[in-house]
Order: structure tokens, then C-alpha cells, then sequence
């Protein structure tokens, strides 16, 4: 369980992308279903990254340059879909409009 930044961190995305999806920037809010994020094409985005210094997929899935994430070696995992609902500020702020 985490606040957004720190699932932006995980997930290896900048803080203005969805921590689960490849959604689109203007596409947030809109309720289609989106491609969801792979830790195998993540992780070979991020490593076309390093050696490269230039990636036009790296920019365009928001990716943010944590090259070796802890998550890189867990067997059997999907790290995407272990990133569970911000409740406090995602599902109010999302119905209210507000901030806590």
C-alpha cells in the first residue's frame, strides 16, 4: 500500500502517468480499458534507455530512469497489478472534486 508518488517510483513512471496502464495523457478519467503495463517490456524500455541515452517509447509510456528496480528478479510477480488503490486521495478526489 502506497500514496502515488511512491507508486509512480515502483512502477517506474513519472508522477503525471498511471502507475498500471499505458493510458494516454488525455485519456485519463475516460473509463476504456487501456493496455496494461508489462514488466518485460518495461524492463527492456528502461534498458534500451541506459545504453541508448534516447527512446522515444521510453518518453512516450512516461517512464522515469530507475534502471534497476527491486522488482526486476521477482519470479512469478506482476509488479503492475500489485499497485492497489490510492482510496484516501484517488476515490475522493475522483467523486469530490476536493482534497482531504
Amino acid at each position: 500500500i502506497a500514496d502515488f508518488p511512491e507508486q509512480c517510483l515502483v512502477s517506474c513512471n513519472k508522477e503525471s502517468h498511471c502507475p498500471h496502464c499505458l493510458v494516454e495523457m488525455d485519456k485519463h478519467g475516460d473509463l476504456k480499458e487501456c493496455t496494461w503495463c508489462s514488466m518485460m517490456d518495461t524492463l527492456k524500455t528502461l534498458q534500451h534507455k541506459q545504453r541508448n541515452k534516447q527512446s522515444r517509447k521510453f518518453d512516450a509510456q512516461g517512464l522515469c530512469a530507475v534502471y534497476r528496480p527491486f522488482w526486476k528478479d521477482l519470479p512469478f510477480t506482476n509488479i503492475f497489478a500489485c499497485i492497489t488503490p490510492n482510496l484516501l486521495h484517488q476515490l475522493h478526489k475522483g467523486i469530490f472534486h476536493d482534497h482531504l
